[in-house]
């Protein structure tokens, strides 16, 4: 299903009847433990490490993280480093894609107020409304309350669950943060609750 992230473009490019500009948006960086003494610290890749104290023959270990950590948008948080990075913006819009085998992630950030209802209403048109069972949620994210629509779709014998969530912060923005996972014999993949953990364990936002 290779159509699976480019419907939600879609979407948002028929929101705002706009032509498509890509940009770029740099990658987040790769990310490390470091281990000093038994204490471990993070970094992230050619960013320096101040430490307020001073070793003496200290034992060091170091190893790549398995996250890379995301921070734009007023929302920060760690995602499963093999993930894919994608970043399209257009006129009133940005996107971010992480793709995973089983788990896509999206985050819209619209510059208008624009509802969820109205997102999912356009969402279930693109696959069709005989192909979707939409309901509604109250759920935190982080520690942060939400509402959101849960849209499970069956579609040519394969079937995936899109989880919607809007995030709202104290700006004129709208946000929406969309968790996708593609369903094997009608159950969740490992690949998926991993992600999904790493996420909401440790996603923040600011305002």
């Amino acid at each position: 299903m290779k159509y699976k992230f480019s419907f939600l473009t879609m979407l948002v490019l028929s929101c705002f009847n706009a032509l498509s500009q890509k940009t770029s948006s740099n990658e987040p960086k790769a990310s490390f433990e470091l281990t000093i003494n038994g204490k471990k610290y993070e970094l992230s890749e050619n960013e320096p490490l101040k430490l307020d104290t001073t070793f003496s023959k200290p034992t060091i270990s170091i190893k790549m993280a398995d996250y890379k950590k995301f921070d734009n948008s007023g929302i920060s948080f760690q995602y499963p480093k093999h993930m894919s990075y994608q970043f399209e913006q257009d006129y009133g819009y940005k996107l971010w894609t992480f793709n995973g085998n089983d788990l896509v992630v999206m985050l819209f950030e619209i510059e208008a107020k624009t509802t969820l209802e109205s997102l999912t209403e356009e969402l279930v048109k693109k696959f069709g409304k005989q192909n979707c069972t939409v309901t509604g949620f109250q759920r935190e994210l982080g520690h942060k309350k939400c509402a959101g629509n849960k849209i499970t779709v069956t579609l040519i014998g394969e079937k995936l669950t899109i989880d919607c969530y809007e995030v709202k912060l104290d700006d004129f923005k709208s946000r929406f943060i969309y968790f996708q996972n593609t369903l094997k014999d009608g159950a969740i993949q490992k690949e998926s609750t991993d992600g999904l953990n790493t996420i909401n364990s440790t996603i923040k936002f600011k305002g």
